[in-house]
């Protein structure tokens, strides 16, 4: 049981500087991308083809702006009311550059799915 102690502090030994519901919504989505990034990597590497090219191919299905929009209009009638404005935050977010494909779906909203 100190073990796993020890581990929980070495891995996950930094809290956030101030409660997480009032984090930028930016920062919120650098963490999440990171937690989304690993949960997508397992999946792939629990497939049968391990090519690298292959991985790298399905990975990015997955983690593109445009998947994860994809992802958000799936999720968004199970999602709590919360969970719904940190989406509504992220709407109006503006990184400080644009988005490097323009698509129809709005990119900020994709940022807090990653959140």
């Amino acid at each position: 049981m100190d073990e796993q102690i020890l581990l929980n502090n070495l891995l996950f030994g930094f809290p956030p500087a101030k409660d997480p519901k009032q984090l930028n919504p930016l920062v919120l989505a650098y963490m999440g991308d990171a937690v989304y990034e690993v949960f997508i990597r397992q999946f792939v590497i629990s497939q049968p083809n391990h090519r690298p090219n292959h991985i790298h191919r399905q990975s990015t299905q997955y983690v593109s702006a445009k998947a994860q929009a994809r992802s958000l209009q799936r999720w968004s009638p199970h999602l709590t009311e919360e969970e719904l404005d940190i989406v509504k935050r992220g709407g109006t977010l503006n990184p400080g550059r644009p988005p490097r494909m323009r698509m129809s779906l709005n990119i900020g909203t994709v940022r807090l799915l990653r959140a």
